[in-house]
């Protein structure tokens, strides 16, 4: 992403940065508004998943280095980790007010690791608003336990 050759300006590395997320961002699709597994038949027929998957997410406050008039300079950050029985286990982080497509981005993630129409998916979450919503949205075929 950065050339290491050379010492670079901190707003040299903000565009190369902005470039990358620029990037993945339009790699990423439209945002999604509820998971599809396809048509009934369609997931009757897929293969019976053996393991499901265990979704941890969390939400929290991280002090801004601006702050608006009238606002306590404050963002809220999601993140999470989604752990497959077998394969890799993936992080993912978003900041609420930035991010246009949080569905989307966990859908990815939950696609890079092979997500089935018949995966059951164990979402894990305290409760919050923000967090708890996009728990929802996992999957059709989700248990969602608070802890």
């Amino acid at each position: 992403m950065l050339p290491i050759e050379q010492g670079l300006h901190q707003e040299t590395i903000r565009q190369h940065v902005m470039a990358t997320a620029d990037r993945l961002e339009a790699q990423l699709g439209p945002e999604q508004f509820a998971y599809d597994g396809g048509s009934q038949r369609e997931i009757e027929a897929s293969p019976e998943s053996p393991a499901p998957i265990n979704v941890g997410l969390d939400g929290g406050y991280v002090r801004g280095r601006e702050r608006l008039p009238g606002a306590n300079g404050c963002f809220e950050v999601s993140a999470g980790k989604s752990v497959p029985e077998e394969g890799e286990a993936k992080v993912f982080a978003f900041v609420h007010r930035v991010d246009r497509k949080p569905k989307r981005r966990l859908r990815a993630v939950l696609e890079s690791q092979g997500i089935l129409p018949r995966q059951h998916i164990t979402s894990l979450c305290d409760g919050g608003d923000t967090v708890r919503e996009l728990g929802a949205f996992l999957h059709s075929r989700s248990e969602h336990i608070l802890d």
